[in-house]
């Protein structure tokens, strides 16, 4: 067992920290989908990949921005699996900018060359 107070090993059948004399209790087993771990460090959640809206950007909006927004996307699962999770946020993040980049530089692109056809079209 680990000590809620001090963090220390003490043997699963005893009652009492080895350290600090801090009484123990079972713990209960933790979901696989979120872990929750003592002495401050990081509790660790599901991180969403951004794959769907990448691939999206891509067909639809801008291909180049599009297809980075999927490389950061795949890495995400991947990280998650070999336990970087502090590198699965980064990805995710990532793949949401590049989303969101793609997204708005495909339309700005559309405004501007739906203007020039209302402007060629009306002789200016």
């Amino acid at each position: 067992m680990i000590c809620p107070r001090c963090g220390a090993e003490s043997p699963d059948d005893a009652s009492f920290c080895v350290e600090c004399a801090q009484p123990l209790s079972p713990v209960k087993p933790l979901s696989p989908v979120k872990e929750i771990r003592q002495a401050g460090q990081h509790a660790t959640q599901p991180v969403k990949s951004y794959l769907v809206e990448a691939i999206v950007v891509t067909v639809l909006c801008c291909l180049p921005f599009g297809i980075v927004a999927i490389i950061f996307a795949s890495q995400v699962n991947s990280k998650l699996q070999a336990g970087d999770y502090a590198g699965a946020v980064t990805a995710s993040q990532k793949a949401k900018t590049w989303s969101i980049v793609g997204a708005v530089s495909g339309a700005v692109v559309a405004v501007i060359y739906g203007l020039a056809l209302i402007a060629g079209q009306s002789g200016f």
